[in-house]
């Protein structure tokens, strides 16, 4: 089991940043990457989070969320 998590540049969600990848059911947002994907660390962050499986492999998106990082 895997999950994918996709960074969008704001929430029309037109623009994929990034893609990371883990296999556990969440995932450490770094400063570092924050950076890497918007020019700064805290702030908005517009994600989508898929479900990867061995049998059937990637799920529908969880939908689109924005989350505030301070």
């Amino acid at each position: 089991e895997k999950y994918e998590v996709e960074v969008y540049n704001n929430n029309s969600f037109s623009i994929l940043l990034n893609t990371y990848t883990t296999t556990v059911p969440q995932m450490t947002y770094t400063a570092a990457q924050q950076i890497a994907d918007y020019g700064s660390a805290g702030g908005f962050i517009y994600i989508r989070v898929y479900q990867i499986s061995a049998l059937v492999g990637r799920g529908y998106s969880s939908g689109n969320a924005a989350l505030l990082i301070s």
